[in-house]
């Protein structure tokens, strides 16, 4: 019977060293877990390492995926995703689809790694908005020119879906958010050359460096409601998109 105690008592000994064990490991984990990295549209993020582009937008899909887009000729189906702004933490994303026709790609985020903002570079992305017309005042946030505005030219010659405007961009604003009165209303692609204007043979092709210098290309975006339509219209990640 002396045995059997002694046993008992060492069973209940050893029993509650585990668990002490196994709960120091839990806080011990807790406090060393790193702190999310803040991201919202206008965020620059690093691609599989090797180029820079900037975040359109974050928010959740249909199935409560934490999700967010850029534009697709910054990004391949695949592609890790890294935050700018903390490039040593690691792979936090990867690209899910890159739909080269509209220009936009779609992200999956770790939503333990990441806290998604609606408000980011002094921009409030407060919704979705119409395709804006000519002379309203438009503004962008990209991770190289950061935050600037210009009036609205209206929609590109070429292409009716893209709307052009006076804000300044330069390599590495791919992806940003174009907003009208805290509404998003594009997505940033590039800038807008004029080739042989008028017959003369002369190019117009001087990018923004300055955003406070207005004489330049000026930048164009895919209209976010063609996206929005194109993404929601498939059973993918990423559909059913709305902002965080």
């Amino acid at each position: 019977m002396v045995g059997d105690f002694l046993k008992k008592r060492l069973l209940a000994v050893v029993s509650g060293l585990i668990a002490v064990i196994c709960m120091s490991g839990l806080a011990a984990g807790s406090a060393n877990a790193a702190p999310r990295i803040a991201l919202g549209g206008g965020a620059g993020i690093i691609i599989n390492n090797s180029s820079v582009c900037t975040l359109t937008a974050i928010g959740h899909d249909s199935a409560g995926r934490l999700v967010g887009l850029t534009a697709a000729h910054c990004a391949e189906t695949g592609d890790a995703i890294r935050a700018e702004k903390a490039a040593g933490a690691g792979v936090i994303g990867q690209v899910t689809s890159s739909n080269k026709y509209w220009d936009y790609a779609v992200i999956r985020f770790d939503a333990a790694r990441v806290e998604p903002q609606r408000n980011y570079r002094g921009l409030t992305l407060g919704g979705f908005g119409p395709q804006p017309a000519f002379g309203q005042n438009a503004c962008k946030a990209g991770r190289t020119t950061g935050t600037n505005c210009g009036v609205v030219w209206g929609t590109d010659p070429e292409s009716p879906t893209f709307t052009l405007n006076q804000s300044c961009s330069n390599h590495g604003d791919s992806g940003a958010p174009v907003v009208v009165d805290n509404k998003l209303v594009g997505l940033l692609n590039g800038g807008r050359i004029f080739k042989n204007i008028g017959g003369t043979g002369l190019n117009f092709d001087i990018e923004c460096n300055d955003p406070g210098n207005p004489v330049h290309v000026p930048t164009l975006s895919t209209g976010i409601g063609y996206i929005m339509k194109d993404l929601n219209g498939q059973n993918i990640v990423g559909s059913g998109f709305r902002l965080i």
